[in-house]
């Protein structure tokens, strides 16, 4: 649990939502990277003392393919910081700009539309009902 926490916590500093820093960003690549590079060679010393068994191996393959995976994520975060925001166009942009940022972006949209369609609505019968008035024609609050 310890080791997870000293692992864990300043790796996860280049990950938060409000408003970041680049030496937060760049620590956690960076201490990524020597986390990555001390735990190989401390599982290779350990499979080279033991024996070279297929669970050393799996283990080493699974921790260098998740470390990388976790080292693109972070790269991804800091590139989204230092580019401006007006440059994020296109592929860029799919690759950089964060999902839950891009799901909330639509959500307000279609609530924009949506909002704009029952006004529209709402105009058109009140223009409609205005339209019967003047042809003589007696609502039923009038009836």
């Amino acid at each position: 649990i310890i080791s997870g926490f000293l692992t864990i916590l300043p790796i996860s500093t280049g990950n938060r939502l409000e408003k970041r820093k680049y030496a937060s960003s760049i620590f956690s690549v960076i201490l990524l990277l020597v986390y990555i590079i001390l735990i190989f060679i401390l599982l290779r010393t350990l499979s080279a003392m033991l024996e070279e068994s297929i669970g050393f191996k799996t283990l080493r393959v699974l921790f260098v393919t998740f470390g990388i995976l976790t080292f693109f994520s972070l790269l991804k975060n800091f590139l989204g910081e230092i580019i401006p925001h007006d440059y994020q166009k296109g592929l860029l942009k799919i690759f950089l700009v964060p999902e839950h940022i891009t799901r909330t972006a639509n959500q307000k949209k279609a609530a924009t539309n949506k909002i704009n369609c029952m006004i529209k609505n709402a105009y058109e019968l009140h223009l409609l009902s205005h339209k019967g008035r003047n042809n003589g024609d007696v609502g039923p609050e009038h009836a």
